[in-house]
């Protein structure tokens, strides 16, 4: 959001300068991104001056131009000037040498001394269009001709130089959607750090007085969508453009001017965060209703689009037709025109659900809605209205034609809260004067309703009533130095607009920020205990496994569980499909209207992304939950995900560079199932059909699938724009977690017998799986077969059609004795005699 600095200090009873600002608004909540200078003219102007024509002769080379003699104040100067209208006696504005014009905003004109026709011009009288202040060129400006020569061009045309700050706004902070919001924080600042003892003061106004007959009535058929709703109109007003003044405070907060009467509710919604919308009263037609739409009802909306209403929207219409989206959007025919004479205000506070669900369902966002949404004040709508109505009278004239409707059935009561001083201090860990807490909550209009301490119970103490009145006597407050030492709590009634504060902590925060939290000192010494559980800790857990990935090279992501549903629908075919998912009702937009099906699609988007910026040599991983909605649950499960595509590693040149492949990104899966002690349970099976993979194997812990590994569809690839394999791991980690009741921690000796290791070199069909070579072997064997390795794979010449070499190795071992050759052999004969018969093995 921005601010303007010249108009939020239009509040403050100091001045305090951009940095000054950016470092309290920080501080206290209101995070500043950045600030810039805004000038009405660009270069303001510096170096231009007011100055009068003394002499104007004709110039001896040119029939068109004339020689001036001119005063800046300071000097006479002879200017060279081709303007028709100049003549002796004029004031005018004087071009210096050395300023520097902005006729077209990106081509500065920098004043020199020059030559013109052989005649020295020592600067330039402006017309309109050369000073950046308009597009007249007919001839140079001539001022009144009172003008005090010498005096800066700036100052004399009014022109205003500011500071644009630009806020980050979080949701919460309704409160500080317009400058008074902004200017109760700096002012609360200064009360709790400089002793300020001023007050927010809003702009004086008066209740508006009927002086004209135009009458409307106003109903509002759905109070709890709109709890308040404030309507007046005006006759005799002229729409125009909007005076200097106004139009700089709009441009100075990013705004452009459309005309004065829109300015002016704009202004005021940027003074006081509360929306304001102004109908043409001859649309109106003398009745205005507040209703929700009608099934099918269409309007056209102010950008020129035909809009189907909800019947759950909102809307401000007459007795024919909507006129308006209620707090969102206004009509395309009802709003202000430059042929509108008379007109009907509205103020009001909306629901802020309702305003977010239609400004969400139509895929508006207007500074109105923004507003709305989170929460306006609404005990500020009438003061906005009187506001508004005095701005209006002041630029475009017109008189009251009614008195000002106030519809407010059910008025919103302000919230109590309890405020406990030994609470703060000790969720703080340090004691903050009360008296200081006190301040800080009077700048920020919670108001004391009570005081709670024991000890004022005697007589001879002073009583709680006697505490509250000197608590909301600024001049009076050092009388408590004896006494608030003993003050137990408060009891609070937090105000309207502060939508997000319903509960001690809440209140508590509130200090805290006004307070500093860098104000609140670390102890030298941080306590901890310890807790010790038999059950592993499985968030630790999924750390510990995180660090080794990260030591095999990969880098964690970190993607949003909010996606798009085109993914789904696209891509993910009957694996993921978009009635399985569970969808938002409000969603931020349609690329994050589901929550996510797979981790894989994001991933996909983080490859992309870094091949895009020559970074395609990439091993990723991310721990994240998944969501799906079957048989009317809605399901959460939390997976890992592993992507590796590009080369093993750097480029480099003491090694081959080698392209990653599936099985290296099988070894890292390995590693990890090592790692846990599941790898003995582990199976492979082949990968079922499915869309998203395009092959690869299924990964079960007895018959329980935990994870898949493949490699990413052409389909999946082209639709990200990925030309290289992406190969994936995608593991299921609560079943992971699960099966690792499975593992028992076995301790024994290293054994004192040495290895022997014995070799096959194998003739196999090519479907064959080396998993299934192992499993045959472990079956012939438990006891001393310790472990079977695949170090050879070969296929293609001198080999049949459909046929595959694999170099196979077994090692076995004995802790208790060293092995004999027959006995190895014995079981080598054995595994033999079962790979012919199971798998239809030869021995090459």
């Amino acid at each position: 959001m921005k601010i303007s600095s010249a108009w939020l200090h239009e509040f403050l009873p100091v001045h305090k300068s951009p940095e000054e600002l950016d470092q309290l608004l920080t501080d206290t909540g209101l995070e500043v991104e950045g600030f810039e200078t805004i000038e009405s003219v660009k270069g303001g102007l510096q170096g231009v001056v007011v100055a009068e024509v003394i002499e104007c002769e004709q110039h001896p080379n040119a029939d068109r131009l004339k020689v001036t003699k001119v005063n800046n104040g300071k000097e006479i100067l002879q200017v060279v000037c081709g303007a028709p209208n100049v003549a002796v006696g004029q004031k005018v504005i004087l071009a210096q040498v050395g300023a520097v014009l902005y006729p077209k905003p990106d081509e500065p004109l920098k004043m020199k001394v020059s030559k013109i026709r052989d005649v020295e011009s020592h600067g330039m009288l402006c017309a309109e269009d050369e000073l950046g202040l308009g597009t007249s060129h007919d001839g140079i400006l001539v001022l009144d001709p009172n003008a005090k020569v010498g005096m800066p061009a700036a100052e004399y045309l009014e022109l205003e130089s500011d500071v644009q700050i630009e806020i980050g706004l979080t949701p919460n902070r309704a409160d500080a959607m317009g400058h008074v919001g902004v200017a109760r924080d700096v002012l609360a600042y200064m009360a709790c750090h400089e002793g300020s003892t001023a007050k927010l003061q809003l702009k004086e106004t008066k209740k508006p007085v009927k002086e004209a007959d135009l009458s409307v009535s106003v109903t509002v058929e759905n109070a709890e969508l709109c709890p308040r709703y404030m309507g007046i109109t005006l006759s005799g007003i002229e729409v125009k453009a909007s005076p200097a003044w106004l139009q700089n405070k709009l441009r100075a907060v990013g705004l452009s001017p459309i005309n004065n009467v829109v300015d002016v509710t704009n202004y005021v919604m940027r003074e006081l965060g509360t929306p304001l919308h102004a109908f043409d009263a001859k649309i109106v037609n003398g009745k205005v209703i507040v209703r929700t739409a009608k099934a099918g009802e269409k309007m056209i909306t102010l950008d020129g689009v035909e809009r189907t209403l909800n019947e759950e929207d909102l809307v401000i219409a007459n007795e024919k037709e909507a006129m308006c989206i209620a707090g969102v959007f206004g009509g395309n025919h009802s709003g202000i025109s430059d042929s509108t004479t008379e007109m009907f205000l509205e103020a009001a506070y909306f629901q802020p659900v309702s305003v977010r669900k239609t400004a969400k369902r139509h895929g508006l966002s207007t500074d109105a809605s923004f507003r709305f949404e989170r929460g306006v004040d609404v005990d500020l709508v009438p003061y906005a209205l009187e506001r508004a109505v005095q701005l209006i009278q002041e630029v475009a004239g017109g008189k009251v034609g009614m008195d000002a409707v106030d519809l407010y059935p059910n008025p919103i009561q302000k919230l109590p809260v309890t405020l406990r001083f030994n609470r703060i201090n000790q969720l703080l860990g340090h004691d903050i004067d009360p008296v200081k807490i006190v301040n800080i909550l009077k700048s920020l209009d919670f108001e004391i309703l009570n005081i709670s301490n024991e000890q004022f119970s005697d007589s001879n103490q002073i009583s709680g009533n006697q505490i509250k009145d000197l608590l909301e006597s600024n001049n009076r407050l050092d009388e408590l130095k004896s006494y608030y030492q003993s003050l137990e709590s408060l009891e609070l009634s937090v105000p309207n607009y502060r939508v997000d504060v319903d509960r001690e902590i809440d209140v508590i925060e509130e200090v805290l920020r006004i307070y500093g939290f860098n104000l609140i000192p670390l102890p030298e010494k941080l306590n901890t205990s310890l807790v010790v559980s038999e059950k592993p800790d499985l968030e630790r857990l999924g750390v510990n496994l995180a660090e080794v990935l990260a030591g095999m090279g990969f880098n964690e992501m970190l993607n949003n569980s909010l996606t798009s549903p085109q993914y789904a629908e696209k891509l993910g075919g009957t694996q993921f499909q978009v009635a399985k998912a569970v969808t938002m009702l409000n969603p931020l937009s349609q690329d994050l209207a589901v929550m996510r099906q797979s981790l894989l699609f994001q991933g996909m988007e983080t490859v992309a992304h870094n091949q895009n910026r020559q970074n395609p040599d990439l091993r990723l991983f991310e721990f994240g939950k998944t969501y799906s909605f079957e048989n009317d649950i809605y399901l959460e499960n939390k997976r890992l995900l592993i992507l590796m595509t590009g080369n093993k590693q750097e480029e480099s040149w003491a090694q081959k560079l080698e392209k990653s492949t599936l099985f290296t990104l099988k070894g890292v899966v390995s590693n990890l199932f090592e790692r846990l002690g599941l790898a003995s349970f582990i199976q492979e099976e082949s990968l079922p059909d499915q869309e998203v993979l395009a092959d690869g194997y299924q990964i079960r812990i007895l018959k329980n699938v935990v994870g898949t590994l493949g490699w990413a569809n052409p389909k999946v690839k082209k639709h990200f724009g990925v030309k290289q394999d992406v190969f994936v791991a995608d593991l299921d980690w609560d079943a992971i977690l699960d099966s690792l009741k499975l593992v028992k921690v076995q301790y024994k000796e290293l054994p004192k017998t040495f290895e022997v290791r014995r070799d096959f070199s194998l003739l196999l069909d090519s479907k064959v799986r080396f998993a299934e070579i192992e499993q045959i072997a472990k079956k012939v064997d438990k006891k001393i077969l310790q472990k079977v390795g695949l170090f050879d794979v070969y296929e293609g010449k001198n080999l049949a059609e459909g046929k595959k070499s694999y170099a196979v190795s077994f090692t076995f071992q004995d802790a208790e004795q060293t092995l004999k050759d027959t006995q190895v052999d014995g079981i080598m004969n054995s595994i033999r005699a079962e790979l012919e018969k199971q798998l239809g093995a030869e021995l090459r």
